[in-house]
């Protein structure tokens, strides 16, 4: 059962980071010159002004790359508080391909052995392409203030409205996953269309097994939209595709501390005794994990096998019961999965300034969201 299906948290909007190209263009415009033959003195100038622009160049490409978005952009828009040090922890320059017009780029990765984060940068060869990707088309709904991630609601236009009207030459559709091929995984995925035209890909991954060091495969295709009766329709196949792939190794923390519960707590009224929990400290966020016991069947039926736990603030003025819980971790996935026929096993992720030494858990039934018992569960240092 997995908390996407419950969950009443809707995702954040992203805003768009206005970056100008003119520096990038200008800069390209000055270092196309002639290839007529000169005289000698004037070629060592055009190779010292060739060299100064490459220079200017490389520092305007730099300044771009700097102001994309990257992992801990995306991650701010969540509740969850990034901790001061985070950037101790994006790993950069992780990989990079070209084939056939299609160039991809791994910019940022941070993995701490059970998630991943990491931004993929997309660009296509051309005069003036216009990328797209995820639920973003080529029609008559799809915004393009929306692929910009642009809030501002004064720009009404259509993707397809800019691509005829700003003299796009192609349009690409893309397609970009990241993947273990040797585990299970839940992924999320946003995309982000640069002011420079690149196509960023912001990935989040969940995966079931937990590894210190990965094996990651970034899969990266590219269709073309071609125009039939009027309408801009993507290609059946392919017109560039690659596979990136590198290791990753997990992220340590330094002061890592992981608490568990110190005694059992039953919950009388769905009958249940929560037998642990545990708490332990990632880089970014806080993965916990409740393992209770069902010791009266009867009562326990009435959550139709439909039982969560929740961390509150008991000090909380919020009304609705959702409003009260802790803040998740970033990843936001959690599931409850059976150990056997009495046994369960609830995980989930909290935002690191959430650690303490007293919890307040409460239980409640997901289908009818119906709270039953809410318990203090006291928290020790691991031995």
């Amino acid at each position: 059962m997995k908390e996407s299906q419950i969950s009443d948290a809707l995702r954040e909007s992203m805003n768009a980071v206005r970056l100008s190209p003119a520096l990038r263009a200008k800069t390209l415009y000055a270092m196309r010159g002639s290839e007529e033959r000169r005289p000698k003195m004037k070629r060592k100038f055009s190779a010292a002004l060739a060299f100064a622009l490459a220079a200017v160049l490389a520092v305007a490409v730099a300044l771009a790359v700097a102001n994309r978005k990257g992992v801990l952009d995306f991650l701010s828009y969540s509740e969850a508080t990034l901790p001061e040090n985070a950037g101790d922890y994006v790993q950069t320059d992780i990989a990079s391909d070209e084939r056939d017009g299609l160039h991809a780029v791994v910019r940022e990765v941070v993995y701490d052995g059970h998630r991943l984060w990491a931004t993929v940068d997309i660009n296509m060869d051309g005069e003036k392409p216009l990328l797209t990707g995820l639920d973003y088309g080529l029609d008559d709904e799809e915004k393009w203030a929306w692929l910009r991630h642009d809030e501002s609601e004064t720009d009404d236009r259509t993707i397809l409205d800019v691509y005829r009207a700003e003299g796009y030459t192609d349009a690409y559709y893309i397609v970009a996953n990241a993947y273990d091929e040797s585990d299970e995984q839940d992924t999320s995925c946003e995309v982000h269309l640069q002011d420079d035209g690149t196509l960023t890909f912001y990935e989040s991954i969940a995966f079931e097994q937990e590894k210190a060091e990965r094996e990651i495969t970034v899969s990266v295709r590219a269709f073309k939209f071609e125009e039939k009766d009027g309408e801009m329709v993507v290609s059946q196949n392919p017109s560039a595709e690659m596979k990136l792939r590198f290791t990753v190794k997990a992220s340590a923390v330094d002061d890592e501390e992981t608490i568990v519960s110190v005694e059992p707590v039953e919950y009388e009224s769905i009958g249940v005794r929560v037998d642990r929990v545990t708490m332990t400290a990632k880089p970014l966020e806080m993965d916990y994990a409740i393992e209770y016991t069902v010791v009266d069947a009867e009562k326990f039926a009435q959550t139709d096998d439909g039982l969560w736990f929740e961390f509150i603030d008991p000090n909380s003025t919020e009304t609705e019961p959702y409003a009260q819980r802790l803040k998740d971790g970033f990843s936001r996935t959690g599931e409850t999965t059976p150990v056997d026929d009495t046994h369960y096993r609830q995980t989930g992720t909290l935002s690191l300034d959430e650690k303490a030494d007293v919890y307040t858990l409460r239980a409640y039934e997901c289908w009818e969201k119906r709270r039953f018992d809410t318990h203090e569960i006291r928290m020790k240092k691991e031995e």
